[in-house]
Order: C-alpha cells, then structure tokens, then sequence
C-alpha cells in the first residue's frame, strides 16, 4: 500500500510540474507588453508629428523653388506665385492668386495638424525670378514642433 502511496504521489508531482505557464507568468508578459507598447506608442506620435512638419516644409520648399524656375523661364510669358494656407499650398500663374488662370494651378495638400502662420502669398518677376516680398513663412505642429523658413528679396530660400 505504501508504495501505490508514493506511485500516486509521485505521478502528481510530475502533473505539478508539467510544461506550461500559470497565470502569473501570463499576468506578468501582458504588463511587460503593455509598458512597451505605451513607450513605442508615444514615440511613434513624435516621429509622426516631426516627419509630417518635416514634408509640409519641403512641399513649400519645392513649390516656391518651381515658381521661381517657371518665372525665370517666362513660362507663359507671366509671373509665377505661390500661396501657402488653409492646409494647402498653391503654385499659380499670373500676379496673385485671386486673379489667376486657374487651369494652370498645381495644388499640393499639407498635413492636417500642420499650421501656416497666415496666408502667405509670392509672387516672381518674371525673368528675373525675384520675389515681391521677402520675409519667413512659420509651420508649427500640435506638438509643438516648428520650422521657420526664410526668403530673401534675391529668392534664395532656406529652412531651419
């Protein structure tokens, strides 16, 4: 009888130790796992924000950049402008963009929590390629995150 005994006690020591996990070991995997994908949640919304201010600056960029090639060049013996605001960017033909042939527009759409300071609006001298204004255009995010970008009464243009 007592070794039945110690068969049955031994058999329910080896069901004891039998491969799987406890809840415990799943309660403290699903904490790990929530503490790491809170971490990479908040980084991915920084990188996001960063990365959409960093396209809308390069999308004004290059637009103000093409406006100036056009105007240089006397596309369609006129002057080349662009204006920026309201989420969008507009490159146009003609001296403002409330006149404007409108079947000329190239528009470009700006990320929406991307913010311009105003409507900003540039005009280029055909020929020549000079601007009718100089100054800064300012993009902020809602994270706060902000990119000035600079034309100077040549048209160079530059951003930081």
């Amino acid at each position: 009888m007592r070794l039945g005994y110690k068969i049955s006690k031994f058999s329910f020591f080896i069901r004891a130790s039998s491969p799987g996990f406890t809840l415990i070991e799943l309660m403290l995997v699903v904490a790990i796992f929530a503490i790491l994908s809170s971490g990479s949640i908040i980084f991915y919304q920084k990188f996001y924000s960063k990365n959409n201010i960093n396209v809308a600056a390069n999308t004004i960029v290059q637009t103000i950049r093409r406006a100036q090639v056009l105007s240089r060049a006397m596309s369609g013996n006129e002057n080349w402008g662009v204006y920026a605001g309201s989420g969008q960017v507009l490159l146009f033909r003609g001296n403002s963009s409330t006149t404007r042939n409108s079947s000329f527009d190239e528009e470009f759409e700006l990320p929406g929590n991307i913010l311009t300071d105003g409507n900003v609006e540039i005009i280029f001298n055909k020929f020549s390629g000079e601007p009718n204004v100089s100054g800064t255009i300012n993009l902020t995010s809602n994270t706060d995150e902000s990119i000035t970008i600079t034309i100077n009464s040549k048209g160079m243009v530059g951003y930081q």
